[in-house]
């Protein structure tokens, strides 16, 4: 079992407010912050997520989410969604990710 803590894991959010419903120690990052990365430099963008073992997207948003889950394998992370129906993630955004998760405070993998 792995504790996701600030190292292994993104969270990505729409929206300020969510970033208090979380621990503490999870890396939260607004999802216009990271569209803002990729659009800045697409090669230091993959560089920070291969960093990371486990991203979270929490909020799906425009082309940040289709990224992440397209670029999982190559730069080797897993992909956690959340609440898939209510955040309309497609079937194929479902079949891609390696975990669904469901309302919930603490994340254990």
């Amino acid at each position: 079992m792995t504790n996701l803590n600030y190292e292994n894991c993104l969270m990505t959010l729409n929206k300020v407010k969510y970033q208090s419903f979380f621990k503490n120690d999870l890396q939260k990052i607004l999802n216009t912050v990271l569209c803002g990365m990729l659009e800045k430099n697409k090669e230091s963008f993959d560089e920070f997520l291969s960093k990371k073992k486990y991203i979270y997207i929490y909020h799906k948003y425009k082309k940040v989410s289709s990224y992440i889950l397209n670029n999982k394998d190559r730069l080797k992370y897993k992909v956690i969604i959340h609440d898939p129906l209510h955040c309309e993630f497609s079937k194929r955004e479902r079949d891609i990710a390696d975990r669904i998760s469901c309302w919930s405070k603490k994340f254990v993998i």
